[in-house]
């Protein structure tokens, strides 16, 4: 039973309130100490990009680095990092087995 649904049935409200957001944080402390490392990451100097920028300038070489990526993501992000992205993925997944509306 959600907070307010108890305290419409006469639970205090007080320790209600306090119980819910004591839960509310715990479940978002992650995504806040993520937030937090992001803003204080520095981004990588320009030249640390230089070797990449050489190879996505050729379509091939482009290509196999697209093909070794899915094998370095799980290295590279965190878990949280890993949670959005399935997210974004599943949502990307449903618009495309959505039925397309047509245009007026």
């Amino acid at each position: 039973m959600s907070a307010l649904g108890a305290c419409f049935d006469g639970a205090p409200w007080e320790p209600a309130m306090l119980a819910y957001q004591e839960r509310r944080d715990i479940a978002f402390r992650p995504f806040f100490d993520q937030t937090l490392a992001a803003a204080d990451a520095r981004d990588d100097a320009d030249d640390q990009l230089d070797n990449l920028r050489a190879v996505l300038l050729n379509q091939h070489d482009a290509r196999r680095v697209l093909r070794a990526l899915p094998g370095v993501l799980d290295d590279a992000f965190e878990p949280m990092d890993r949670f959005r992205h399935a997210f974004v993925k599943n949502m990307f997944e449903a618009a495309q087995e959505a039925p397309s509306v047509p245009a007026t």
